[in-house]
């Protein structure tokens, strides 16, 4: 298989809007995955199970898909303005018009079938938090940012308000992307700015005093009151929206659909409240936010009405 000039992916990128690309040799990520051992052992995941199965996935994309030689990654852009009022509930700003995952796999899915009319013999298998992969340290390695203090991928241009897919290929390329440097220098304002102190140390997250972990991924009736929601009802943006490089450069989606599902963000407390399972359903439907089940959607609201 001859190999692919890495400029060609930029063209590519350009023709299907999509925000930012770069390609990483397909190599073992053995300090990714002693470092997901550590953070197990403290058990900052909390209910997250999931985070302990397949960890020679993780480490080796080739037993994900053999015959690997790159990884192909991809973000895309999810910032918006949102108008929201005093009377509604605070909402992740990643809760957009349509579910992210269809969107970037069908980005990743025509992507992929442009590169296979230039040589039939590609393979590939897309991942969009649909496989055990470490995305972020891909996406490092691809040139499209550094891990920052709050553990979000930043990137120059961007912020952090990203969205990430790839592919895993047997298509090797002429050069790689060049990996960034970490750009966070001695600012700590996203560590600082979270309510709940849910970062021990830089770059090292508790998910278990996360307000997007206790948002959606805590299945438990009700969770000790020491740790609040502050108002969030699905997701938490706080350490994003303090990050200097996020005030400072995020730009508005140039993709429809990767903005925020204006009627969910809108919603009022009330309206929350009175709306029937069926009326929520059909409005949460279309977005990434069908994951988490109603009875919980309505135990987040419970507890923030009762902060309030």
């Amino acid at each position: 298989m001859p190999l692919l000039a890495l400029n060609m992916l930029d063209k590519l990128a350009a023709e299907l809007g999509i925000d930012l690309i770069g390609a990483a040799r397909a190599e073992p990520l053995e300090n990714e995955a002693l470092r997901l051992k550590n953070w197990l052992a403290k058990e900052f995941h909390g209910e997250m199970a999931y985070m302990e199965k397949y960890q020679d996935l993780r480490q080796d994309l080739n037993l994900l898909h053999p015959g690997s030689r790159s990884v192909i990654m991809i973000g895309m852009n999810y910032y918006g303005e949102i108008q929201r009022g005093a009377t509604s509930p605070k909402i992740s700003r990643y809760v957009t018009e349509k579910d992210y995952h269809r969107v970037l796999k069908m980005k990743l899915q025509s992507l992929l079938e442009r590169l296979q009319k230039i040589d039939s013999s590609i393979t590939g298998q897309i991942f969009t938090d649909s496989a055990p992969v470490f995305e972020k340290s891909w996406a490092v390695r691809a040139g499209l940012g550094w891990i920052g203090k709050n553990t979000c991928l930043i990137n120059p241009q961007f912020g952090s308000w990203l969205f990430l897919g790839g592919i895993a290929s047997n298509l090797a390329f002429d050069s790689y992307s060049r990996a960034m440097p970490e750009r966070c220098g001695k600012c700590t304002r996203c560590l600082n700015s979270c309510p709940t102190r849910a970062f021990p140390l830089p770059f090292q997250l508790d998910a278990r005093r996360c307000i997007s972990y206790l948002s959606i991924e805590d299945r438990s009736p009700d969770f000790s009151q020491e740790i609040k929601l502050f108002g969030w009802l699905y997701g938490c943006d706080i350490c994003q929206e303090n990050c200097p490089w996020n005030m400072r450069f995020a730009k508005i989606s140039a993709n429809p659909e990767l903005q925020p599902a204006k009627e969910i963000h809108s919603l009022t407390f009330s309206e929350w409240e009175s709306r029937s399972h069926n009326q929520l359903k059909k409005i949460m439907k279309p977005t990434a936010m069908t994951r988490q089940r109603l009875p919980l959607l309505k135990r987040n609201l419970k507890i923030i009405l009762e902060e309030t």
